[in-house]
């Protein structure tokens, strides 16, 4: 079985979660024994592959979908189109004027690319549901969330210095999107100590410098963080880890900070809402409300119950991977 990967457009320019979540599974597979290149346009031929996975939905990748049809090739699509942000009914009626010449020409192509699909993975229920209800989807629909390191299930403990304790931890890029500036706002207004794991990203400086400005002497920006072993002690170090974003799919960050027993208030602007995890909470993404339950959960931190249950290693994730696969190819 040879799997063929179509990763996210931004990759390799773009390392964000999704672009990170893809690359794990990439190496797992690998490691699994399975053999699965990275498409490259200069000098792939489809016709090489058994199953083509797509990373994503966009509409440059129909070529590609076309292509592989036509040569019979088992397709299967990561669609990312989870965040509630965005309404089921703006959706539908994108999506219905797009049958208009000129009209909502991306929803005309991601139809025409989910039509000839085989079967999809979607990391949440929410995504899924999602899928049946707009494109009105009945094709096979496999739930795969996102998973951890291995690092994170160790018990060894790697010591470094941290600026201070007792702290709300952010991790993710800076920019807009992920919603940074209240929870600085509000560290400045309470001296709540805040750490700040993450670059600034593409074309987000000026958004970066403005969180600079106003960040008070309790607010640190530690910057990007590869190591997951020091990544393991960050959120276990921390009482809550805060993912405030404006729009969201399913975070790395959720779990990582869960396998560590640290609560995590999350947006319900998040793909994973409104399903309830031990230890996680929603807020809106708006400052008094991102207020509202920091200060509910820093009373109630104690008797926060956190459980490991559906948190996987990436292994355990490329293996939930290839039972799709296989199933697809009848193996």
């Amino acid at each position: 079985m040879k799997v063929l990967f179509v990763p996210p457009m931004s990759y390799p320019l773009h390392m964000g979660g999704f672009e990170s979540q893809v690359m794990h599974i990439y190496r797992e597979l690998i490691e699994l024994g399975i053999d699965v290149d990275w498409y490259n346009l200069s000098n792939t031929e489809i016709r090489q592959y058994d199953i083509i996975h797509l990373h994503s939905s966009v509409t440059e990748f129909l070529p590609i979908v076309q292509r592989a049809k036509e040569l019979g090739k088992k397709i299967v699509v990561t669609p990312m189109i989870g965040s509630p942000r965005y309404s089921n009914k703006s959706y539908q009626f994108k999506l219905l004027a797009s049958r208009f010449p000129g009209l909502f020409y991306v929803m005309k192509r991601f139809n025409q690319i989910f039509s000839m699909v085989d079967c999809f993975i979607t990391l949440t229920n929410f995504e899924k549901n999602r899928l049946r209800t707009i494109f009105k989807i009945d094709k096979e629909i496999s739930i795969i969330p996102n998973g951890i390191d291995d690092s994170f299930f160790c018990q060894d403990d790697t010591f470094i210095k941290l600026p201070f304790t007792n702290y709300i931890i952010v991790v993710g890029r800076i920019e807009s999107d992920k919603n940074q500036l209240p929870l600085i706002e509000i560290a400045n207004e309470l001296q709540l100590n805040l750490l700040i794991v993450g670059e600034p990203g593409i074309g987000q400086q000026d958004y970066y410098q403005r969180c600079k400005n106003i960040a008070g002497n309790n607010v640190v920006f530690w910057g990007k963080e590869t190591n997951p072993n020091i990544m393991r002690q960050l959120y276990k170090e921390a009482y809550l880890t805060a993912i405030p974003s404006v729009t969201e799919m399913l975070p790395l960050v959720i779990f990582e900070s869960l396998s560590q027993h640290t609560p995590v208030l999350c947006t319900t602007h998040c793909g994973i809402y409104p399903e309830q995890v031990p230890g996680l909470f929603y807020t809106k993404p708006i400052k008094e409300k991102i207020l509202e339950n920091i200060k509910g959960i820093w009373n109630s931190c104690s008797s926060v119950d956190i459980g490991r249950k559906g948190i996987y290693s990436w292994n355990n994730i490329a293996k939930q991977h290839i039972t799709v696969y296989q199933k697809l190819v009848g193996e």
